[in-house]
Parts: structure tokens; C-alpha cells; sequence
């Protein structure tokens, strides 16, 4: 389902190009949808709110990808997630966020992803300041992508994709959420206020290695 990022309470380094990667949720702080707030499930997108933030087993389950990806073990999730490696806008780190693939181009590894707390998101807000820095898909690496933010008539169209492809998600998420996903007006408003992000592997980039083998870490 088209979700908040996986986020996690506790800071971790990973790396990135040499540099160690600080996560402190999604979206750089992951206190969405407002930056350094301590108390998350008291702020939230003002247009489309969810009803409430993932609590007990299911934010467990909301932040087992994170964990994947932390182990290097990201290709486990095949296609189906995206790692999202970004700046902070205001502290200037390296940031981390796996967010679900709304939709994944095999031909060009082409990605795009939906912001469920719309523009408040933290990661979004990231991104508009300064390009992702890094994403994974699958195992593959790829650095300084290029990103497009999509047109509303665009997300509109993604969303209505989204829809036909999982209808059960869907409608789960339409409840969950109190989304008007399932009807082609409601989907118009959505597309209006949750803006999607499409990331494409640079044609000029240098092959990137896989994710590398956890075994033996220790």
C-alpha cells in the first residue's frame, strides 16, 4: 500500500559514498510531517490526515525494510521498496528513508513513489531542497538519480494504475486512510495534495555494485 516512509526512533549510521548515513526516521528527523518534532502522531498533513500513525506490531512491520536495508539485505524486497538516501535540509546530513515503489520500469529501473504525508513530508521536503542523493531497488545501487516531480494529471493517472493493479490494498488503504482513492474525482484531490517522485538511474552513470554480502560481518 501507498504508506508513510519506514521509519525507525533510533540513529544508525550507514554509508554512502564513503560517508557514514544518519537515520533518525523518514524524512531526515522522521518526525513527519513537521521537522524535529518529538511527538509525530500529533501533527500530520492538514488536506488528506491519516488516521493514526502505526503503533505496536504494525509499526514493527512498517520498519522491518529499514532494518533490511540497514543489514544490506534489501534485495530480499525485490522491486517492491525503495531505499532513499537524501540530505537534511537544515542540518546538512545524510538522511535515509525506504518508501514503498508505486510504480517500478524494469527497462530503465525508473522508480516512482508517492508521498503519503503529502508536502510535509520530511524526505520531501529534502528532496525539492537538494537532489536524492542515492537510491536501491532490488540490490542495484544508484547514485545522484535523476528525479522528476510528476504533473497532478500524472499522479492522477499513477494513482488509478495503483488502483487496478491492487484493488484489495486499495480499498484497505481508502479505509485506513480516509483517502477517496477509489473514485476518479477523489483520486483528482489526492493527486493535488500527495505529490509522487520519480527517480531515474542516470544514462552516463559508472556500473554501481550490488548491495554488498552481510555475511560475515560479524
Amino acid at each position: 500500500m501507498i504508506a508513510p516512509p519506514m521509519r525507525s526512533s533510533r540513529t544508525v549510521p550507514q554509508r554512502c559514498g564513503g560517508r557514514a548515513v544518519h537515520t533518525n526516521g523518514p524524512g531526515g528527523r522522521n518526525t513527519p510531517p513537521g521537522a524535529g518534532n518529538p511527538h509525530p502522531s500529533r501533527e500530520r498533513s492538514n488536506a488528506l490526515p491519516l488516521r493514526t500513525l502505526p503503533s505496536g506490531l504494525t509499526r514493527r512491520l512498517f520498519r522491518l525494510p529499514v532494518h533490511l536495508y540497514r543489514r544490506n539485505l534489501g534485495r530480499l524486497l525485490g522491486n517492491r521498496f525503495v531505499y532513499l538516501v537524501h540530505r537534511g535540509r537544515r542540518s546538512g546530513l545524510p538522511r535515509e528513508t525506504v518508501l514503498e515503489v508505486v510504480r517500478h520500469r524494469e527497462r530503465t529501473d525508473e522508480v516512482t513513489v508517492v508521498s503519503g504525508w503529502g508536502r510535509s513530508s520530511n524526505w520531501y521536503r529534502n528532496i525539492t531542497a537538494e537532489p536524492a542523493l542515492e537510491i536501491r531497488i532490488g540490490g542495484r545501487r544508484h547514485v545522484r538519480p535523476h528525479q522528476r516531480v510528476l504533473e497532478e494529471s500524472e499522479t492522477a493517472e499513477l494513482l488509478e494504475e495503483y488502483v487496478a493493479r491492487h484493488p484489495y490494498a486499495a480499498r484497505v488503504l481508502a479505509r485506513l486512510t480516509d483517502w477517496p482513492l477509489l473514485t476518479p474525482q477523489g483520486r483528482a484531490e489526492l493527486s493535488r495534495q500527495l505529490p509522487a517522485v520519480s527517480f531515474l538511474p542516470r544514462a552516463d552513470e559508472a556500473p554501481s555494485p550490488r548491495e554488498p554480502d552481510s555475511r560475515g560481518d560479524g
